[in-house]
């Protein structure tokens, strides 16, 4: 996985040097449905549960929307969209992994022509991983749940990424030409997220949690993303 993504990226950044079909200035712009998967590489968070939790993964399922514009070849977008990471039970104890993030995305069109565009992205992200702790769902006395509120719990790390990634798009349906397309677009983008800047700030059920006694904990790791939508490029 680390090699396709390397591979694609610098194939990317190499184009404009191996052809010509970038020639001219691109105008335009596209909005895209965005499914994939995170393959996030976090310090362990399982060293940090008590004994009787259950082992937990994030690699997660990403699911966003987004759209970016192209004025002189140059790309700026933005993407928003939310993580979900699953459920680990270990008896009677159960942790639910989600996450959200929005995005700022530039980039440039290194190739382009008859439906094909080829882009690298640079994006900085804005990013929230939320942790819920509880009991295995069953039935509670009401007077149990007011004496007891700590039944479940929620945390929240935020932080700030970079992401680098390349990416395409070809259009499947619509007007086709060498210097216009306009329709339906696929495509996919592959990258890798970058270390946060700084530790992130951690909260409980909305309450802050003191920095001194908060674990160390980050989220970089590979994506892999499909892009499904639609918009228009016109080169001069």
């Amino acid at each position: 996985m680390k090699r396709i993504v390397i591979l694609t990226i610098m194939a990317a950044l190499l184009l404009p040097v191996t052809t010509s079909a970038q020639s001219g200035n691109a105008f335009g712009g596209f909005g895209y449905y965005q499914p994939g998967l995170q393959f996030f590489m976090p310090n362990n968070l399982n060293n940090y549960f008590p004994i009787d939790y259950p082992l937990v993964d994030f690699n997660s399922y990403y699911d966003a929307g987004g759209g970016f514009a192209v004025f002189y070849n140059f790309i700026i977008g933005g993407e928003g969209g939310s993580y979900r990471g699953g459920s680990f039970v270990n008896g009677n104890r159960k942790v639910d992994l989600s996450g959200e993030f929005s995005a700022i995305k530039m980039g440039y069109t290194v190739y382009k022509k008859r439906g094909l565009m080829i882009y690298p992205l640079l994006g900085f992200v804005r990013q929230s991983m939320t942790i819920y702790v509880h009991q295995v769902n069953q039935a509670e006395s009401f007077n149990r749940v007011l004496e007891n509120p700590n039944i479940a719990s929620t945390l929240v790390l935020q932080n700030a990424n970079l992401t680098i990634s390349a990416a395409f798009m070809y259009e499947v349906f619509g007007a086709k030409k060498d210097n216009m397309v306009n329709g339906m677009v696929v495509g996919m983008e592959a990258g890798y997220q970058l270390p946060a800047f700084g530790s992130g700030k951690w909260t409980y059920d909305n309450g802050p949690i003191m920095s001194t006694t908060a674990p160390v904990f980050d989220l970089p790791g590979f994506f892999l993303r499909l892009i499904i939508g639609g918009g228009g490029l016109y080169v001069k």
